[in-house]
């Protein structure tokens, strides 16, 4: 059932990105060209693919109707989603989650160093849910929740849910750990601040309250990203950033 903590999750491919960019002067580590995610949606809608939210994945043997469905998710809140993102997945008729960092929502990105990126504002965020997009808690801040205390978590999930509640209605939101970092620790508290489910990457143990995610990385290739989408999606992943660190060195 959708909710429960450690129950087995569906194998919907849940696919990861951040923000995307027109050119490659703005290009980020995380960062997808325009142009790039445009193809991987244009292939997704080729092959019958329909998308579905957050709550579908975390359920353990959810309906599919025999057809291919995926997830989207975009982490951060990046005003770039509205103008790039979104008029690529109207085309298609796609819907995406955004999680947002809910105390930086209208501002800057600040964590990690900070790039000066603008953030959705709230009133952005009302016109995308109202298109079908949902709208999910990136925290509070943004902190590697890990690292913190327990009090400190508990408001970094705790907060960041009522204001999604205040500004959009959100009253049982999904959850994005920053960093996809999280423990047992970090899981019970979340399942404990009412979140329906969560979302981190592909460490530890999968459930309702750690769902894996494969990150759709930069030059990315439609090889790579149908390897991606598939059952070998996770070793994939792991093989790529590993080539990608060992090229930084």
């Amino acid at each position: 059932m959708f909710g429960q903590a450690e129950a087995p999750t569906s194998t919907i491919p849940v696919l990861l990105y951040h923000t995307v960019s027109p050119n490659a002067v703005q290009k980020g580590p995380d960062t997808l060209l325009v142009h790039d995610f445009g193809r991987q949606m244009r292939y997704l809608a080729l092959r019958g693919y329909r998308c579905v939210g957050p709550e579908a994945v975390a359920e353990p043997r959810p309906p599919t109707g025999g057809r291919r469905t995926v997830c989207l998710t975009f982490d951060d809140g990046y005003e770039s989603f509205l103008r790039l993102v979104y008029p690529v997945l109207r085309s298609y008729e796609f819907t995406a989650t955004i999680f947002v960092v809910c105390d930086l929502v209208g501002r800057t990105a600040t964590w990690d160093g900070g790039d000066g990126s603008r953030l959705l504002t709230w009133e952005q965020l009302r016109s995308l849910q109202e298109a079908g997009m949902r709208i999910g808690s990136h925290t509070l801040t943004h902190r590697r929740l890990t690292e913190l205390g327990d009090d400190e978590i508990r408001r970094e999930l705790i907060d960041s849910r009522a204001i999604l509640a205040a500004e959009l209605n959100a009253s049982t939101p999904c959850l994005a750990y920053p960093f996809g970092a999280s423990d047992e620790r970090v899981r019970t508290l979340a399942k404990e601040a009412g979140y329906a489910a969560a979302f981190g990457v592909h460490r530890g143990p999968r459930g309702a309250y750690n769902n894996h995610r494969r990150q759709c990385l930069p030059g990315m290739t439609r090889l790579g990203f149908r390897l991606t989408l598939g059952s070998l999606g996770a070793l994939h992943i792991r093989a790529r950033r590993s080539i990608m660190a060992a090229t930084r060195r």
